[in-house]
């Protein structure tokens, strides 16, 4: 504690200022006010962290604050968006997949997720809809490619 009053709050200000270097959304979250609002939570983070001789507790109530921020300034965006990124991720993990094989078919999908086959039917499917995927006959079964 550089001061003897106020330190939390310079804490909170530098965190935010350097935060908001890296992504200026974080100048306009209202971070602040969550923490207030969770004060209990807060000091106990704090107290704990203290405790043990370790900040991870106060790291993940502070990284639970932002996403609660994030997630209030999404608002009504926050399935759409939180389903977009699931959607972003799994086209990562399937543009690998077909960097390194000529075509991947439901099996790979369920494996590669830990989904059903329903479920990877309709990852694939969502993948064919936005015309990153188009399917071909691998034999008997169903094959997909990315498109061109």
């Amino acid at each position: 504690h550089p001061v003897s009053d106020e330190n939390g709050r310079r804490g909170r200000l530098w965190h935010t200022l350097l935060l908001s270097k890296w992504e200026p959304l974080f100048a306009w979250l209202p971070i602040e006010s969550i923490i207030y609002d969770n004060q209990k939570g807060y000091y106990n983070a704090i107290n704990v962290s203290n405790e043990e001789g370790g900040s991870t507790v106060f790291i993940e109530f502070m990284l639970s604050v932002i996403k609660k921020a994030l997630y209030e300034a999404i608002g009504e965006k926050k399935i759409e968006y939180k389903n977009a990124v699931k959607a972003d991720m799994r086209w990562e993990v399937i543009d690998g997949f077909l960097k390194n094989n000529d075509y991947i078919m439901n099996k790979d999908v369920q494996m590669l997720f830990g989904v059903s086959s329903a479920t990877a039917t309709r990852i694939l499917s969502g993948f064919i809809k936005s015309e990153k995927l188009k399917r071909i006959r691998i034999g008997s079964h169903w094959g997909y490619v990315k498109t061109l």
